[in-house]
């Protein structure tokens, strides 16, 4: 299913089909080319999505946090959001469905430290609440293969 969230508060692209066929991924359009029978789908959700990044093992400023969600079959984000000064973060009328909440911070140079995914899944109204836990300290040495 196609989901991404829209800047306009309580609407959300629920599905893109193209000449009758639900779009699995981007539409790509050469030059040349022509595209029709695209018909769009817009939900409405009343959704709220929040919660809390709580640092492990170190400190970073919280301006450096970002939270992702993610489908649970892509790396790219359907929504970024950033914390405040308490590592919160509110993101109203999200799109419903299934995610990976990931949180990620910047902890000096070209360093990104990411948490362990949060799975949850958000319905068109109602309150999800999720804590994500972001473990800065250093990770242990990878194990395995032949040495």
């Amino acid at each position: 299913m196609f989901s991404q969230y829209s800047q306009v508060k309580g609407f959300y692209v629920a599905r893109v089909d193209v000449e009758g066929s639900p779009l699995n991924g981007p539409i790509r359009i050469s030059e040349l080319k022509q595209i029709a029978n695209v018909t769009i789908v817009v939900g409405r959700t009343t959704s709220v999505f929040r919660g809390r990044v709580v640092l492990r093992n170190g400190a970073v400023p919280f301006e450096r946090i970002g939270v992702q969600l993610r489908t649970p079959d892509s790396t790219v984000p359907v929504a970024y959001m950033r914390v405040d000064a308490t590592g919160a973060f509110l993101m109203e009328s999200a799109p419903p469905g299934d995610y990976q909440v990931i949180a990620m911070a910047r902890t000096g140079g070209e360093t990104i430290v990411e948490s362990k995914p949060v799975s949850v899944t958000i319905g068109r109204e109602g309150t999800v609440e999720v804590r994500i836990e972001l473990d800065l300290g250093p990770k242990p040495p990878e194990t395995g293969g032949d040495q």
